[in-house]
């Protein structure tokens, strides 16, 4: 008909570039990376669905969500998954009971178009934890087992508590998966760690309300590690398998955590924000892959707001003040990954901040992080003790104050095995020695893999009481072989005076650092 026209909507040809755990979000290369029969299952790409979130809402579930279907091809089966929701670029669905296990090929259609096929490893089981940051690392989401209250850092879990975790990849049922699970315990030999001890469990199954959603009913020991971020996985030894290493705030009587952002003391009871500061000096020996090892001082000073929808994620941005002393964790890191879990607010102090210390004064202005701080060349205030004091000017959120503090004189602290560790196994333990630390600080041992873009790192915290500590395991068994590092760290707090107005806490902390490269095999 003249002078009319026809306008028919265009959809992109899907794309899908990882297919992944639900809860861990593991990619492919890493351990435990596997989906397992009955879970949800989360398709990462674009043209995946329409712009504007579908959900399903009731039950039945159905092979087709807003024009979004997945098929699963294993050999000569072929199953379609059951979908939860869909969006441009990320879907979720389930994954069948009836799949087969092994490699598997998986093809999304949305309106029509068909994606390429995507690789994927279907497993009979492979438990995760679901987290705060929605991205398999740092403090899991737990309820108590009678309340249904949250634990979260404000309000923690006590020793002997029951207590419920979520999580994703029980394994298959032989029930109509399109229809609400049905209770029942999956038995098996899951166990679970809290700390270095083991916790009962007293339920492991599906929940009622949700296809794939697994329930972990746990009972806490007696008298576990404590803090505000405890470590906790779940284990099977006859799969095998091993969960995310995700963490828990635990205290003794159930009242708030005193180390949320790493600062002791430190109150986030009824606050809808706290503001906090961190002055941090480093001394860094880098032994080089030549046998050299290069030395380097640098101050970095960062002023920030920090609101209470994000002190549960804390651990992910400053573990290195909070961890339980004498435990580990494990973190899955995407460098090029612009998620912020923290969202931390940089505060402005002005163009510099000024430190005088042994009778010299040094001026750091901002740097690339968002902060102040600069490598220091010639005269170091690491090479000073005795009294000091660190000042700004105005900013345009912080007030000019003043600081001061007495300094102790740099630990001499050496890592014994820095010229000779350089290999470690996975899955297998390792032990680190050192010397020149003093219970008033902490010794931190940190390494993982060395890739460009996803890591697999780990850190454990240890009294610095102590001269040695082993890796476990446990821990070493997430690492990928390949090029890698390792650090030990002693880092030593010093007390401040002269809190700024409108700021919660301040800490000025030194640390020594000795490093290497090593080859995870």
């Amino acid at each position: 008909m003249a002078g009319c026209s026809l306008t028919i909507p265009l959809f992109s040809q899907p794309s899908v570039d990882r297919v992944l755990h639900a809860a861990t979000l593991r990619v492919p290369q890493f351990a435990y990376s596997g989906i397992a029969q009955g879970s949800l299952a989360i398709a990462q790409g674009s043209g995946l669905g329409p712009a504007v979130l579908q959900q399903v809402s009731t039950y039945p579930l159905q092979k087709t969500l807003a024009g979004t279907s997945v098929t699963i091809t294993s050999g000569s089966v072929t199953v379609d998954g059951l979908m939860v929701y869909t969006l441009d670029r990320q879907i979720a669905f389930i994954v069948p009971s009836a799949t087969p296990l092994g490699a598997a090929q998986l093809r999304i259609t949305f309106n029509g178009k068909t994606s390429a096929p995507a690789s994927m490893i279907v497993v009979r089981n492979n438990i995760g934890l679901y987290t705060w940051p929605q991205d398999g690392n740092g403090p899991a989401i737990v309820t108590d087992a009678i309340s249904g209250a949250l634990i979260t850092v404000q309000s923690p879990a006590k020793p002997g508590q029951f207590i419920t975790l979520w999580a994703d990849g029980l394994g298959p049922v032989t029930s109509d998966e399109t229809q609400p699970p049905t209770v029942a315990d999956f038995g098996g030999d899951l166990t679970a760690w809290i700390g270095t001890q083991h916790a009962a469990i007293t339920y492991r199954g599906r929940n009622p309300c949700c296809t794939g959603l697994d329930q972990i009913n746990i009972r806490l020991p007696d008298d576990p590690a404590q803090g505000c971020y405890v470590p906790m996985y779940l284990k099977s030894d006859s799969a095998p398998y091993i969960s995310n290493v995700t963490t828990l705030p635990i205290t003794n009587d159930g009242k708030p955590c005193a180390d949320v952002l790493g600062i002791p003391s430190l109150s986030v009871l009824d606050k809808d924000h706290v503001v906090t500061g961190l002055s941090l000096f480093e001394r860094n020996f880098s032994r080089n892959s030549n046998g050299s090892t290069s030395t380097a001082d640098f101050l970095h000073m960062i002023y920030v707001k920090t609101d209470q929808a994000y002190y549960n994620n804390a651990e992910t941005q400053n573990h290195l003040g909070s961890v339980a002393p004498g435990t580990c964790i494990v973190d899955q890191i995407d460098n090029n990954s612009r998620y912020d879990p923290l969202n931390q607010t940089l505060l402005d102090a002005g163009p510099t901040i000024t430190l005088t210390s042994g009778g010299t004064v040094f001026r750091f202005p901002h740097d690339d992080f968002g902060g102040y701080g600069a490598f220091i060349q010639g005269a170091s205030p690491l090479d000073s003790s005795g009294a000091g004091s660190l000042s700004n000017g105005s900013g345009a959120q912080v007030p000019a104050f003043t600081l001061t503090f007495t300094t102790p004189a740099l630990a001499n602290f050496q890592w014994i095995e820095q010229s000779t560790l350089s290999t470690i196994q996975v899955a297998k333990p390792f032990t680190v020695t050192w010397t020149g630390s003093d219970p008033d600080g902490f010794v931190y041992i940190a390494g993982g893999s060395n890739n460009t873009t996803l890591n697999m790192t780990f850190t454990c915290r240890v009294s610095g009481a102590q001269s040695a500590f082993t890796v476990p395991s446990d821990i070493t068994r997430f690492l990928p072989s390949g090029a890698g590092s390792l650090s030990v760290t002693y880092r030593r707090p010093v007390p401040v005076s002269g809190l700024p107005p409108g700021f919660d806490a301040m800490r000025y902390e030194r640390q020594v650092v000795r490093s290497r490269p090593v080859v995870i095999e």
